[in-house]
């Protein structure tokens, strides 16, 4: 792929003494922008610059972003071009193709699932480059071989969130 995108699911709490648990919004933050024809290689502090997507939008799921709509179904997506496709908002895409110069094409978005069956995040790959440098349509090879990539991916994931929430624990022990 020429480019891709990888969100978080986060979870954002209500500040309800009563309910400290109660989930206030659901959204996909970016972590890492990538593309490779652009040199773009986007992590960390400056992906913030990037908005969340909406998991819900007015207490319904949204199904009308293509990142949105995966993490919520879990479904899959392979589009051979995106600006022909129907049923999503494209506008992000488009915009952001505008503003950079780019022309978005294939694109293939996967969730990324933890051991629990839980979807914790999503890929997005934009323009799948053939062997001629061509931008061509994800293949079935393509998607077998992302999905068999994806779960360690979200494994180790899951694993240094882990890692992070007990280094967070022990250090308000210390604190206290």
């Amino acid at each position: 792929a020429d480019g891709g995108t990888i969100y978080m699911v986060e979870e954002l709490f209500t500040d309800n003494p009563i309910d400290p648990g109660e989930i206030a919004r659901r959204e996909l933050k970016f972590v890492c922008l990538q593309n490779e024809s652009m040199n773009t290689h986007i992590r960390g502090d400056d992906i913030d610059l990037m908005p969340p997507v909406a998991l819900e939008i007015d207490g319904e799921d949204n199904l009308h972003n293509v990142s949105a709509y995966c993490a919520n179904t879990g479904k899959l997506l392979n589009f051979a071009d995106v600006y022909d496709a129907e049923g999503f908002d494209f506008s992000g895409t488009r915009s952001y193709d505008e503003a950079n110069g780019y022309r978005s094409a294939s694109m293939l978005v996967i969730p990324l699932e933890d051991h629990e069956n839980r979807i914790i995040g999503v890929l997005q790959l934009i323009n799948r480059r053939q062997g001629d440098g061509s931008i061509g349509e994800f293949t079935l090879e393509d998607i077998e071989l992302v999905e068999s990539v994806s779960y360690p991916a979200a494994a180790a994931i899951t694993t240094q969130r882990l890692i992070d929430e007990q280094v967070t624990l022990f250090n308000s022990f210390v604190t206290l």
